[in-house]
């Protein structure tokens, strides 16, 4: 097949699977993007649509290895390096990939694309992609990053924002940013002293407030009495709040009254952290909890 075949070829199969992808006819747009993939080893489009269509098959694990895979060999992404002078990367955009998800969402016009879910925050309100040359660094897990790697940059925005889905990443960042000189914007240090048991420990002696105590737990799937005897090592009385590490939803989260309530969620539970918290039963008019979000920035609250 010459180069020109080729090329048409991927063009047409492109067409189709992202046809197929954007009317839900998951399981047949994931053999197109399959394809493509195997043909097109660098681009991060093919690669996160598949991982995201297999994750929504059910297939979580090896979408999650797909993309690990990708973002292995390829950490920096080809992005807006063409804004500025020489096509130099202006601003270095870094992001984690270890429990971060790849996922199908659902557009406002009825259509479907991938997306990674979890641990970010967002960029849409802090910079301008199309007036600022940028690249993207994917740090992944526990991985080593290498300096050869990451082009010259002015500044450094990191984006991780949950030390519960990428503490691994974040120490990684970490590390590597111990060796640059180079500005950060939301230094991984400081993100990873933010998860709910580091706060806890940071907070519980302020004047004039009361932080509840936050244990973090351990759970294995196959012994649940690991993690009640954790618990039970934790120095918190019934009742209080089980719920799982690294999750904002609340879905997860279980006012937990006895020792048969707290097996219970041990059953059910997923592998990984959990917190333990301390229950205070704190009502506004004495019948509704409420939550207050306070922002201090630039030491005003």
């Amino acid at each position: 097949m010459t180069a020109a075949n080729r090329t048409a070829f991927d063009k047409n199969v492109d067409k189709q699977a992202r046809e197929l992808l954007s009317k839900g006819a998951f399981k047949d747009a994931l053999k197109l993007f399959s394809i493509l993939c195997a043909r097109n080893s660098d681009s991060h489009r093919y690669h996160l649509t598949a991982a995201a269509l297999l994750h929504s098959a059910g297939q979580a694990d090896a979408g999650h290895k797909l993309l690990r895979d990708y973002y292995c060999l390829h950490p920096v992404s080809k992005m807006r390096c063409d804004i500025g002078q020489d096509g130099a990367c202006s601003v270095l955009i870094t992001r984690g990939f270890s429990g971060t998800k790849p996922t199908i969402g659902k557009s406002r016009n009825g259509t479907y694309k991938p997306k990674l879910r979890g641990g970010h925050f967002t960029l849409k309100y802090l910079m301008d992609r199309n007036s600022v040359s940028h690249c993207r660094l994917s740090v992944v897990g526990d991985n080593a990053i290498d300096p050869n790697a990451v082009p010259p940059h002015d500044l450094i925005i990191n984006t991780i924002a949950e030390p519960d889905v990428e503490g691994s990443s974040l120490q990684s960042l970490s590390k590597f940013l111990s060796a640059t000189q180079s500005p950060v914007i939301n230094h991984p240090d400081r993100v990873l002293d933010t998860a709910r048991d580091r706060n806890f420990q940071r907070f519980q002696g302020l004047s004039g407030t009361v932080f509840p105590k936050t244990v973090r737990l351990r759970h294995d799937d196959a012994d649940i009495n690991g993690l009640l005897r954790q618990l039970a090592n934790a120095d918190l009385k019934f009742p209080m709040i089980l719920r799982t590490a690294g999750e904002q939803t609340g879905r997860n989260v279980k006012l937990v009254r006895s020792q048969e309530d707290a097996r219970a969620y041990a059953r059910k539970a997923k592998p990984g952290d959990h917190f333990a918290i301390a229950f205070h039963k704190i009502l506004w008019q004495n019948r509704y909890f409420r939550k207050l979000r306070l922002f201090h920035i630039d030491g005003e609250l």
